[in-house]
């Protein structure tokens, strides 16, 4: 887009003071970067509601698959009483199959945000650099911040410490066992799987959350 600047008349100019400069109304590199800057087109609480509403579902449509599971082992436990047949399952199987979809979701989207922000810049060099980038830039994208606390004993863990995960910020020591808390936490640890995999490093990886909303990311990547 061109820019139309303002006539000055010659009268203006010729009654300057010589020691005035002359108005510049040339463009500037600081002021061009601000109207090409691209401008978010999602709202960060917007975000933070679908990742709520997204682990209810989960939590919904697994307590039905779980439900249907088990009428399927009645129905045979009925028809064929001395046959080999699976036990139902449980809450504790319920839990933690909701839990693994939405770790699944999380290596999903923590692998591609990668591919994306790594697409245009130089191959990063040892896995320190790889977890780096996870705690900086994939964290940012994703949380708005980045991790509070990196440790490593320089043999493969990695210790990635969030003194307060967005999605439970508000959250409290009662509502540890919560089963939303474990999806949560699961999600979160999805990303980072999801993320060091796709920069070529495979690892897995493990929560503590004791003192929620602090948490804490134990990565194990294999020598």
């Amino acid at each position: 887009m061109e820019f139309d600047a303002p006539r000055v008349s010659v009268r203006e100019d010729a009654e300057r003071p010589p020691d005035v400069p002359k108005k510049d109304w040339s463009i500037t590199p600081a002021a061009k970067a601000i109207a090409e800057t691209r401008q978010s087109m999602m709202d960060r609480t917007c975000a933070e509601l679908l990742w709520i509403e997204a682990a209810h579902v989960l939590q919904a449509s697994t307590a039905f698959k779980v439900r249907q599971a088990n009428d399927i082992v009645k129905q045979l436990e009925i028809q064929d009483p001395g046959a080999h047949i699976p036990p139902p399952l449980s809450a504790s199987d319920e839990a933690d199959m909701a839990s693994g979809r939405m770790e699944a979701i999380g290596r999903h989207v923590g692998g591609n945000l990668t591919e994306q922000l790594v697409r245009d810049r130089p191959r990063l060099q040892d896995t320190l650099e790889r977890v780096k980038f996870v705690c900086k830039e994939l964290w940012t994208v994703v949380w708005d911040k980045q991790i509070d606390n990196l440790r490593t004993n320089h043999r493969g863990v990695f210790v990635l410490q969030d003194q307060a995960l967005k999605t439970l910020a508000a959250l409290g020591q009662t509502d540890r066992t919560n089963a939303y808390v474990a999806m949560q936490l699961a999600y979160a640890a999805g990303l980072i799987q999801g993320a060091m995999e796709r920069l070529g490093v495979p690892c897995s990886v493990q929560v503590d959350a004791e003192f929620l909303p602090i948490c804490a990311f134990h990565v194990r990547v294999p020598s």
